[in-house]
């Protein structure tokens, strides 16, 4: 390839690219990329890799027009058009035209020439690192998408879940594995290398935005709680309460377990407001419960002397929950501080409760209290999972 056949390559490349984070600049980087690597791969052939790397995101408008069309497929029609009609060879033109298709990280068509894998190692390089980051911050930006989203509870979400979209979403879904399914050794390396400035990227941002929601929600609930007239109380619950006590129970059970046990017939047909309410309502249901209350019933917690063998004098806490449109305000907190105090006045030895082993969240909260796994486990009824039994001195 001769410096006028790259010219016009390049300036059909140019008159394609609209796309701030597909843009020349990262055609320029792919194409370098590949050819460091082919310079490792010494049996490439160059003059199809350059043109390959040159055109391979020319279909991206048609994607952003309607992203029902797939860029790379896009692109690799124009790229065969665009060469036939300039005088280049059927072979050469579909050779390239290949290449393009396949550069998508996409494991249905995997590439399978050594140009086309090539420019896919070069495609993929240019998500990795800090560049990578940087590039997807553009791109959510372009898109409308946030950098993060919160769960009802006020949890920043760390991206596990495949919906919403956001760049934590993205970079658990795509960025973070970008680094393993390379063709080349050359390109793996040139990846690897780059793997810890995303990963310190994301654990640091993720530790940023997480620790204002931490406090702020809470340190907010009680600057309003100081100018509200009403003070919230932790009280007996009483016959009027069942209602709430009902919601609480069923939405927070829901919100909870349903991800671990993924049994929708039990979390939204037999898991109902009414029933549970008409069940409290037997003589004595609801002795042992106290609700946080400020006007509006927002936590409950059921308590009772302990019955295990294992643990004479103590107290076992049986539910303890907060509305899910509240949690994250330091109602949980408060409720706890209170409980772990009365029973310390009250001379009991040990604190016990169940909690399932597959709610890391519940067990990361137990244990910030100082609770303890005391290593017996037993199946939750009708299920396979298991409860563990968590224990915590009170004196």
């Amino acid at each position: 390839m001769n410096r006028e056949t790259y010219l016009l390559l390049e300036d059909y490349m140019k008159s394609c690219m609209k796309d701030s984070a597909h843009d020349k600049e990262h055609v320029y980087r792919v194409l370098y990329t590949a050819l460091a690597i082919a310079k490792k791969e010494r049996k490439a052939d160059v003059d199809v890799l350059i043109a390959s790397c040159l055109l391979h995101d020319i279909g991206r408008q048609e994607q952003f027009a309607d992203p029902k069309i797939c860029h790379a497929r896009a692109g690799a029609k124009k790229a065969y058009d665009f060469l036939k009609e300039n005088g280049f060879s059927d072979e050469f033109s579909k050779k390239v035209s290949q290449c393009i298709l396949t550069h998508r990280y996409r494991r249905s068509n995997l590439p399978e020439s050594l140009e086309a894998k090539i420019l896919f190692d070069a495609d993929k390089i240019d998500v990795a690192g800090a560049v990578g980051i940087a590039r997807t911050l553009v791109y959510k930006g372009k898109v409308s998408q946030p950098l993060y989203s919160v769960s009802g509870d006020g949890r920043v979400l760390d991206g596990e879940e495949k919906e919403p979209p956001s760049f934590f979403q993205e970079y658990k879904y795509k960025l973070e594995g970008i680094y393993s399914g390379f063709f080349t050794e050359q390109g793996r390396k040139i990846a690897m290398s780059r793997k810890k400035a995303a990963e310190d990227f994301y654990n640091s941002m993720l530790k940023e935005v997480r620790e204002p929601y931490e406090k702020g929600r809470e340190l907010l609930w009680e600057f309003l709680e100081e100018k509200t007239e009403k003070k919230a109380v932790i009280r007996k619950a009483e016959q009027e309460d069942i209602p709430r006590i009902a919601e609480i129970l069923i939405f927070a059970k829901r919100t909870a377990y349903r991800p671990i046990f993924r049994d929708d017939a039990v979390s939204f047909n037999e898991m109902q407001v009414v029933k549970l309410a008409g069940e409290l309502e037997r003589e004595g249901a609801v002795d042992h419960m106290v609700v946080y209350d400020d006007g509006i019933v927002r936590g409950m917690m059921e308590k009772r002397r302990g019955d295990s063998p294992d643990y004479p004098d103590s107290m076992q806490l049986c539910s303890f929950y907060v509305d899910p449109f509240f949690q994250g305000c330091g109602i949980g907190r408060r409720m706890m501080e209170q409980f772990l105090d009365e029973t310390k006045k009250n001379g009991f030895q040990r604190i016990y409760l169940w909690v399932l082993e597959k709610n890391s969240r519940a067990r990361g909260l137990y244990e910030s209290y100082g609770f303890a796994f005391d290593g017996t486990k037993a199946l939750q009824d009708g299920t396979a999972e298991y409860l563990l039994r968590y224990v915590r001195n009170s004196l």
